[in-house]
């Protein structure tokens, strides 16, 4: 079976149409879901854990491995890796974006406040705040 299949197939048995599973995975319209059980659309790799969270299932059982339905705490450790690599890209966004429109030197004054404890970072607000009072150090 395809994972399209095996997603049609969890969808039946627990008596959901493809309008409620489409809301609970936050698409605006069944079509994609019936795109996803047709086999017309890829299933996000995005999406797996969640599909996986409202069926039940483990990842691999998705994709056709695994009939063991998941265990709570599978689904925590499922949940957490997926949410520490969106975290991770946002991260990786924030400062591509900061890059862009203040240079390297503002990622890296961001990078060496990050390591400073809350004293830390104090004195080097307090010290900064007391640069830009200066004229020649500013633009």
């Amino acid at each position: 079976m395809t994972t399209g299949q095996i997603i049609k197939t969890l969808r039946e048995e627990r008596g959901m149409t493809q309008e409620q599973v489409a809301e609970l995975m936050g698409y605006s319209h069944k079509s994609s879901i019936n795109k996803i059980e047709l086999g017309k659309s890829d299933l996000p790799q995005s999406k797996l854990v969640a599909f996986a969270k409202i069926f039940n299932v483990s990842p691999c059982e998705l994709l056709g491995f695994d009939p063991q339905p998941a265990t709570d705490e599978q689904i925590k450790e499922w949940d957490e890796k997926f949410n520490s690599k969106l975290e991770l890209q946002k991260e990786v966004l924030l400062i591509e974006a900061v890059q862009k429109k203040y240079g390297k030197s503002a990622v890296q004054l961001l990078q060496l406040f990050e390591q400073l404890n809350t004293q830390g970072k104090s004195k080097a607000i307090d010290a900064l705040s007391d640069l830009t009072d200066i004229t020649k150090y500013t633009e």
